[in-house]
């Protein structure tokens, strides 16, 4: 689980059960990380499996929010880097966890009312991460956008 050593951090405050499946998750996507540096899977089924692995977790413990990423999103999904794709990760989970204000990410902002981004890794390129709240009282968040700051929507 090196890819993943900074999620741990990140879940030191959720319940035991979650800390669990998400170890598994890491130690999953470690496996198909390894695949694609030698050459024998492609990028898509990392995107695929991160997002179901939401779907997956709401099953078995209980979390605050639900994220989901749009068509667009997912689209920008397949271009990240590997690094910039588990910080997303991580991030999703947080938000999971947490909510839509992740004031603890690097940069984080509030575009407006219901609008949030931070940045996913500094330097150049630069790559952030929007996701909306939806409106109403269901606790749902879509991330909007990944990619590089200078084509953000902002």
């Amino acid at each position: 689980m090196l890819r993943f050593a900074g999620i741990t951090p990140l879940i030191a405050h959720a319940p035991q059960e979650f800390q669990k499946v998400v170890i598994a998750f890491c130690q999953n996507m470690e496996v198909i990380f390894m695949q694609i540096s030698e050459g024998n899977l492609a990028t898509k089924p990392i995107v695929e499996n991160a997002l179901q692995f939401g779907t997956n977790l709401q099953g078995r413990v209980e979390v605050a929010w639900t994220v989901n990423v749009t068509r667009k999103a997912q689209k920008q999904l397949a271009r990240l880097p590997k690094t910039v794709l588990e910080t997303l990760f991580a991030l999703m989970l947080d938000i999971e966890l947490g909510g839509p204000v992740r004031g603890d990410w690097p940069n984080y902002g509030k575009l407006d009312a219901r609008t949030h981004h931070c940045h996913l890794k500094k330097g150049h390129p630069t790559y952030v991460a929007v996701w909306e709240e939806s409106a109403g009282s269901m606790k749902l968040i879509e991330v909007t956008y990944v990619g590089t700051h200078e084509r953000a929507p902002y």
